[in-house]
């Protein structure tokens, strides 16, 4: 099936990360438009080759790529961005044109779907509302993994500064002015509430005069304040809307990089007093098979293989006998993506980052855990 899809999280990733075989008979691919999908065509030549002493993996791969080539030459375009994944024993094919190019150009051949490069593009593009407002007017987009952030709603204010009026004239004045902009605010809330209502995201980004943004902070209701992250930063919303852009991305990235720390800060005070902060790839694979991570920390550049048992399902980083069973029955997977899989399985937060020093010399990996 091929989706055209506006925003990542219309991807199921958890009913991707479900999926899973005992043997190599998934085939995953990324690629950023034709020229790179041409390219992978000279993997399918070299893969036949490597399969050829499994014939029922290669029986398996040749009708993934029969199904996958089908769907790709009645609906691919171009310039299209894919993700797709197949599965000819189990009669699965999802294709997925995103709306963004990934930072992944492959052709993988597993036991289950890739869906490493979605879950770090699911972190990369959380959703927050933005409002950009001052006296005159405000405008309110969603910031997502959207291809274009369509503006949500536009709201005329229309309030003057103050005058200069002299006696009962300058009180009357700014009694006017002042219901102008309860009412100005007022309306921008109700317009956040109706979007939190409809709309999964998790903070609210401010910006523009500071009156304004004062006035909404202070108007906003409890429901909105208890459940979302407000960040207010003053601007001239008088500039270039490619400066206010340019403006709102170093936010959001700063943002980010917070967040990663945030994190990383909570897991090491737990660390130092013994409590739910773990660190290393055997006790995240340990905690992660029980459901008992509330979320983890992982270093984009972290790529580690092990096994998987065949008979058990166990995770291990070696991949010799089962370390829960004893079975010498083991095959050969990429622990990250497999860690993806159990974290999105038991709903758990998957923060990806840069190199932390700290965390690159204690596995490149850490957790917080539920209890």
């Amino acid at each position: 099936m091929f989706n055209q899809i506006n925003k990542i999280e219309e991807i199921n990733l958890r009913a991707l990360s479900e999926l899973a075989a005992k043997h190599r008979t998934f085939l995953s691919v990324y690629f950023n438009g034709w020229e790179e999908w041409e390219e992978h065509k000279n993997n399918i030549k070299k893969i036949e080759i490597l399969l050829k002493e499994n014939p029922d993996e290669l029986e398996h791969f040749r009708m993934n790529v029969k199904m996958l080539e089908e769907t790709l030459d009645k609906n691919i375009k171009k310039e299209n961005n894919i993700a797709a994944f197949c599965c000819w024993a189990m009669d699965f094919c999802e294709v997925y044109s995103l709306p963004f190019k990934t930072s992944y150009n492959l052709f993988k051949v597993d036991s289950s779907p890739f869906i490493r490069p979605l879950a770090e593009l699911n972190d990369e593009y959380e959703s927050c509302a933005i409002v950009i407002s001052d006296n005159q007017a405000t405008k309110i987009f969603m910031l997502s993994s959207e291809k274009s952030n369509d503006l949500i709603k536009n709201i005329k204010g229309n309030i003057k500064n103050n005058v200069k009026v002299g006696g009962w004239s300058q009180k009357r004045y700014s009694r006017r002015r002042d219901k102008q902009i309860h009412h100005y605010v007022k309306d921008i809330c109700e317009e956040l509430v109706r979007l939190n209502n409809e709309t999964d995201f998790d903070r609210i980004v401010l910006l523009g005069s500071e009156e304004i943004l004062r006035s909404i902070k202070s108007a906003l209701p409890s429901s909105i304040k208890g459940s979302k992250e407000l960040i207010d930063k003053v601007i001239d919303i008088n500039r270039s809307e490619n400066e206010i852009q340019l403006e709102i991305n170093t936010l959001i990235g700063e943002l980010e990089i917070a967040d990663e720390k945030n994190l990383w800060d909570k897991i090491k005070n737990e660390l130092f007093v013994g409590g739910l902060g773990v660190t290393g790839l055997n006790d995240i694979i340990d905690y992660a098979e029980s459901g008992r991570l509330d979320s983890v920390i992982i270093e984009k550049t972290l790529n580690v293989s092990g096994g998987r048992c065949r008979k058990c399902n166990h995770l291990q980083i070696q991949s010799n006998n089962c370390e829960k069973c004893n079975s010498d029955d083991l095959y050969n997977v990429g622990i990250v993506n497999e860690l993806v899989e159990l974290l999105t399985q038991s709903s758990a937060e998957i923060e990806f980052c840069e190199q932390i020093a700290e965390l690159n010399q204690l596995g490149g990996i850490a957790g917080f855990l539920r209890y």
